[in-house]
């Protein structure tokens, strides 16, 4: 995972705040783990992150009465479904910031 950012950052600052999402970020030793990592020390964060776990509530818009997926292993899908009600509204400007943020980071 430390590669896996240290290739992300390119040489930057990293962002202050870390989202776990899926059916891993329920483990539970993960928080402790990853709150003690020494992130300043090995990765270019200009002070400690901000580890949170993305619950099912806090996608927005996405309507779950019953509660039947309320899962960690379940935000993925509520997002990508909160996106293609976008896409079906007539929101064309959902991806495009992401796609080029992407791409950017690519350097393609």
């Amino acid at each position: 995972m430390e590669l896996s950012i240290e290739e992300l950052s390119q040489g930057e600052v990293l962002p202050s705040a870390i989202y776990l999402v899926g059916g891993g970020s329920a483990l539970p030793d993960i928080l402790t783990q990853l709150t003690a990592f020494p992130w300043q020390e090995k990765l270019p964060f200009s002070r400690p992150p901000e580890i949170r776990v993305v619950k099912p509530e806090m996608v927005s818009y996405i309507s779950n009465p019953q509660q039947a997926q309320n899962n960690y292993q379940y935000v993925t899908p509520l997002a990508l479904g909160y996106v293609a009600v976008e896409l079906e509204n007539g929101e064309t400007n959902v991806l495009e910031p992401l796609l080029y943020q992407a791409i950017d980071k690519l350097n393609l």
